[in-house]
């Protein structure tokens, strides 16, 4: 589940997280890692299921030109 592009190419990843599992957004998963994410993050959405490459471009399109 989730993927990510890495230079022009949808890369796949199988990661199957619990319900009962914490959420990191904007620090490194690593146990004890001080590594946080130093920006601003807008929009922030948490699907239930991987987004085809067609649906990310589609929100990708929306929110650039709103």
């Amino acid at each position: 589940m989730g993927g990510w592009t890495a230079g022009g190419v949808i890369a796949q990843s199988n990661v199957y997280i619990s319900s009962a599992a914490n959420i990191r957004i904007g620090n490194d998963a690593v146990p004890y890692s001080y590594y946080y994410f130093d920006g601003q993050m807008d929009e922030m959405a948490i699907y239930d299921r991987a987004l085809s490459a067609l649906e990310a471009k589609s929100l990708y399109n929306y929110y650039l030109e709103n």
